[in-house]
């Protein structure tokens, strides 16, 4: 197959998007910024602020049903800068297929073809692209993850924080719970933050998610690293109901989620009008990495757990630093 070369330039985008961002605040304690912008929000003070625990409870309702998700008829459309900082567009198709919290098997093609996927299990990730000559894969622990080995290849992003961009996890409500809640600058919106105490390689990390005040649908997901630094941000509009096996009536989902990933300035615009439960689409074997690798032939297998200088032939991502 011959090397796609603007697909190439995607691939800290795909990850990133998906593949999950600003300021977070705990209780209001540390100036955020306001959805969707990069100015620092205006708190309004406001005496019926729900409580973390009030606002988790009410937020997880949302989430009842949504433990499964598949999505085969995703649009894909992607905008990135090219080398000499043009902006560039490319429209691509996905599938999805996700078991919260950790099982998660993302596939992107063009005009049928696999060009990458996405993937992981309760105890690794992988990667797998096979846009080049030679076609990979590479897979690694959620434990031992390490940022800056993954970016090489354009891993920019864990798989697991995916589930977490799509606003289908439940928040933790066990008693001692560390969370906050603030109202947007407009007050139409609630942020509930809360620390990520289970993130990929214990590197910590925080995330916040907006809601709209009166339906508690999700409006935006924003994910910081360790430092506070603003990472992903997840717009979700145009929510609909996911379809049911058993029930004429499923949760409510966007449809349409934008990702930007703000280190590289790139955007994925994922639509995806088809979400079900998958109770008769989801296939186990798309979670098993001996399986999808299997099917998808790589010439060549990286475990990026192994020390760096074990990897003499590991590709580099031509847009990785």
């Amino acid at each position: 197959m011959k090397p796609l070369r603007s697909l190439h330039r995607l691939r800290p985008l795909v990850c990133a998007s998906i593949a999950g961002v600003l300021s977070l605040l705990l209780g209001g304690c540390v100036s955020g910024h306001e959805p969707g912008t990069g100015e620092p929000a205006r708190v309004t003070l406001n005496t019926d602020l729900p409580t973390y625990a009030a606002a988790a409870v009410k937020y997880n309702a949302n989430t009842v049903g949504l433990e499964r998700v598949f999505a085969g008829g995703a649009v894909v459309r992607i905008t990135f800068p090219d080398e000499r900082g043009v902006s560039q567009r490319e429209q691509v198709e996905g599938s999805l297929q996700l078991i919260r919290p950790s099982r998660v098997a993302l596939t992107i093609r063009k005009v049928g073809q696999p060009l990458f996927w996405l993937g992981s299990d309760e105890t690794r990730y992988w990667w797998f692209d096979l846009t080049g000559e030679t076609k990979y894969a590479v897979i690694g622990r959620h434990d031992l993850f390490r940022q800056e080995q993954a970016t090489k290849i354009g891993l920019s992003v864990h798989p697991l924080e995916l589930v977490r961009l799509l606003g289908v996890m439940p928040l933790p409500t066990e008693q001692g719970t560390l969370g906050g809640t603030q109202w947007s600058a407009s007050g139409q919106w609630l942020g509930i933050s809360t620390p990520l105490t289970d993130s990929p390689g214990n590197s910590g990390g925080f995330q916040r998610i907006w809601v709209d005040r009166e339906t508690f649908l999700v409006q935006q997901v924003d994910l910081l690293n360790a430092d506070r630094e603003l990472v992903l941000t997840a717009q979700h509009s145009e929510h609909a109901s996911v379809s049911m096996t058993d029930r004429p009536v499923g949760p409510m989902l966007a449809t349409r989620i934008v990702v930007r990933h703000l280190p590289s300035g790139s955007v994925l615009d994922l639509s995806m009008p088809d979400a079900t439960d998958g109770r008769r689409r989801i296939s186990d074997k798309a979670f098993v990495f001996e399986e999808v690798s299997a099917s998808l032939k790589p010439d060549k297998t990286f475990d990026l757990d192994r020390a760096p200088t074990q990897h003499p032939e590991l590709p580099t991502n031509p847009t990785a630093e």
